[in-house]
């Protein structure tokens, strides 16, 4: 005589459904919230320990400049545009950089300084972002300007790399040099020197004339 199907009891199936409510909580509680993992993409990224980035954490960088404007701008060591990449003094570490523009960027162009050793020349350098990319071909040393749409209504992250036999995460290999023109230090002229004239003409020695002012009797200055 078969016998029928008998149901889980409900005091089953609440033990059942606690086990799997603990272990999605604990899942979740193990992953890395996006910002904290956004810090750890920066300082690998700096450090040269991570210079390819993959899609996922290229659209987690994304998403969080998108949500937070502010952490494009803690991202970059200055200014509106800039490499996040291992690098010194421009020179770049890696044969993949990426590079940060916020929408109050006023750079026009990527300036890179070319430098490579002749044994590794020709290569490719590639540009990419969200909706552009660009593709050049490096058959000398020199320097290349890579002009740049107008900036983003969001942060974006621009990808470039340099593609070539023999060209490996080594800045003497590479050579290359990158700066972003005009040079956004090049718009707040001299703010420091205006303060030191201004002080300095505060602090005149007693007796000491203004300018253009002449002695008694004297003649007047060339015309």
């Amino acid at each position: 005589m078969k016998q029928g199907f008998t149901p889980p009891s409900a005091g089953f199936c609440a033990i059942v459904l606690t086990y799997l409510l603990t272990m999605a909580f604990f899942a979740w509680g193990l992953t890395t919230p996006p910002l904290d993992r956004a810090w750890q993409l920066h300082h690998q990224l700096k450090t040269g320990a991570v210079y390819a980035l993959s899609a996922d954490d290229r659209e987690l960088l994304t998403a969080g400049m998108a949500r937070h404007p502010a952490l494009a701008e803690a991202l970059l060591p200055s200014g509106q545009v800039g490499m996040i990449s291992a690098q010194r003094d421009g020179w770049i570490d890696t044969p993949e950089v990426t590079i940060v523009r916020t929408p109050r960027s006023v750079a026009r162009s990527i300036v890179l300084d070319i430098q490579t050793p002749p044994e590794h020349i020709p290569y490719r350098i590639r540009v990419l972002a969200r909706d552009w990319q660009r593709t050049f071909e490096v058959n000398a040393r020199g320097a290349l300007v890579i002009e740049l749409p107008p900036a983003p209504a969001a942060a974006e992250l621009l990808t470039l790399k340099l593609e070539g036999a023999g060209l490996r995460a080594d800045s003497s290999t590479l050579a290359v040099r990158i700066t972003f023109e005009p040079s956004e230090a090049a718009g707040k002229g001299g703010g420091e020197d205006d303060d030191d004239e201004h002080e300095t003409a505060g602090e005149r020695e007693p007796g000491e004339k203004e300018p253009g002012e002449k002695e008694p009797g004297g003649e007047a200055g060339a015309r």
